[in-house]
């Protein structure tokens, strides 16, 4: 799939393991999987006046050293993004649609 890079997993692992509360072993042995990844979150970049970007089944990981982010999604890759005037917001949705919920 275009976009994983499992470098980028061995690079963000000591981060990785903190959000998901794994360990670092288990990170470097098994990656991430489907199980990581909720269809209720979402992660939001923005910048005023320059960039929105949303990415769903996602979540984010903070390198405050490096000031940048990384973006993990289950179906569009990983991505990391320089922190420079951005705000990061990470949204988790819950819903419940009762059985005659026509979705109209």
């Amino acid at each position: 799939m275009r976009g994983i890079d499992p470098k980028l997993i061995e690079e963000w692992k000591e981060l990785l393991a903190k959000k998901l509360n794994r360990s670092v072993e288990e990170i470097e042995k098994r990656g991430l999987s489907a199980g990581d990844f909720s269809y209720s979150n979402k992660v939001v970049l923005s910048r005023p006046g320059d960039l929105e970007s949303t990415f769903h089944r996602a979540f984010a990981v903070i390198d405050e050293n490096t000031n940048k982010v990384a973006v993990f999604t289950e179906h569009v890759g990983y991505h990391v993004f320089n922190l420079a005037g951005m705000k990061v917001s990470e949204i988790s949705t819950e819903e419940y649609w009762d059985e005659d919920y026509s979705g109209q």
